[in-house]
């Protein structure tokens, strides 16, 4: 089933500063504040106020002054000349979910899901370079599952992502190409950049995507889109196993025709949903 229609991923995050600087409109400090905060997304440790400098690409005094306020404000934490973010920021993430409940609705079809394979469904939406998880239900064997609501990953190594970045327009494709870097995360990830291209024709062309070991060793998962009332692509499904519960051929024989089934029932879903608000 190839992807047809209208191919328009959502995202949450703009392009960038330089997109609306020349606005009479546009406040930057505003812009410059949020930009510090997203400059925390990859960082596994509080960072020094020359780090967040380098990545926001303002001066130390500029950068300090941002982190100051926000600190002011609650969402910045400092301890031995490191800042990091505080669980204030979290209300930022959950006014977006809030301002969206669709995703709230699709529990009960993730749980038939999971019922149906013994294994973990998700949903996610394309956030520039990343996917970010907007519902999901872990597989009941898993006790300790530490992917929640807000949890991103690199599109490009996640089936997820693939489906959402196949669903761009060519140019707006090209463009996210442009920014990402490539990351050898195992030894099965996609690292070059023509090899990606072609793994996204692959998905177009046949309307859902594997990943098989790209994003963490022992993990393999299968994915399709989810459309709205105008056959714009809003959001992926998938299903997440590992090499010694199924095989890639199982994904595709026995996994894919539930997907599918429970993709066109929550398209169905969303679509009423966003014509009635």
């Amino acid at each position: 089933m190839a992807f047809v229609g209208s191919t328009q991923a959502t995202g949450v995050r703009s392009s960038g500063l330089s997109d609306g600087e020349d606005d009479p409109d546009f406040v930057r400090a505003l812009a410059r504040g949020l930009q510090v905060i997203e400059a925390f997304d990859a960082a596994q440790e509080p960072q020094t106020l020359s780090e967040l400098s380098i990545k926001v690409g303002l001066s130390r005094g500029s950068t300090r002054r941002l982190l100051l306020t926000l600190e002011h404000l609650g969402y910045v934490g400092s301890a031995a000349g490191r800042f990091f973010l505080l669980p204030r920021t979290l209300r930022l993430g959950h006014a977006f979910l809030s301002s969206q409940p669709v995703w709230h609705l699709t529990r009960s079809y993730l749980e038939k899901l999971v019922t149906a394979t013994g294994e973990s469904a998700s949903i996610a939406i394309l956030d520039e370079t990343d996917i970010v998880y907007v519902a999901r239900v872990s597989a009941r064997r898993l006790v300790n599952d530490t992917i929640g609501i807000g949890t991103r990953f690199p599109a490009y190594a996640n089936s997820m992502g693939k489906v959402l970045l196949a669903a761009l327009a060519e140019k707006e494709l090209k463009r996210r190409l442009l920014k990402l870097s490539l990351r050898r995360i195992t030894e099965h990830t996609i690292v070059d950049r023509s090899e990606l291209v072609s793994e996204i024709q692959k998905v177009r062309k046949n309307g859902w995507a594997i990943n098989d070991q790209e994003m963490q060793l022992g993990l393999r998962s299968i994915a399709v889109p989810l459309r709205d009332s105008e056959t714009n692509i809003v959001a992926a499904l998938n299903l997440s196993t590992n090499p010694a519960r199924a095989s890639l051929k199982t994904l595709e024989k026995q996994y894919l025709p539930l997907l599918m089934e429970c993709a066109n029932e929550l398209s169905a879903m969303i679509a009423w949903h966003r014509n009635v608000r």
